[in-house]
């Protein structure tokens, strides 16, 4: 069975390819960073928060999320948006 591509994979209302385990897992903790201090997570502190040993695959992570539609970035270390309805925050 080939495996599936981007553009086949399942969608949700909102057309957005749905997270990874590890992805839905990065979702939960900027959404519970911001809900405990105010403000997005680094990604020292989603690494660490999820028991990872390095930054790096939180940014892979957050690269796919950004490409599927789930959170948008600006151009400072946390800048993180998670949209929702469309691209509403």
């Amino acid at each position: 069975m080939p495996r599936p591509t981007i553009e086949t994979m399942p969608r949700d209302a909102l057309g957005r390819v749905a997270p990874s385990p590890s992805q839905a897992a990065v979702l939960d903790a900027i959404r519970t960073h911001i809900a405990d201090v105010g403000w997005p997570p680094s990604l020292d502190e989603i690494a660490t928060r999820l028991g990872w040993a390095t930054r790096s695959y939180a940014a892979e992570c957050l690269d796919k999320l950004e490409r599927k539609g789930w959170i948008q970035r600006g151009t400072g270390p946390r800048t993180i948006r998670i949209l929702t309805h469309g691209g509403d925050a």
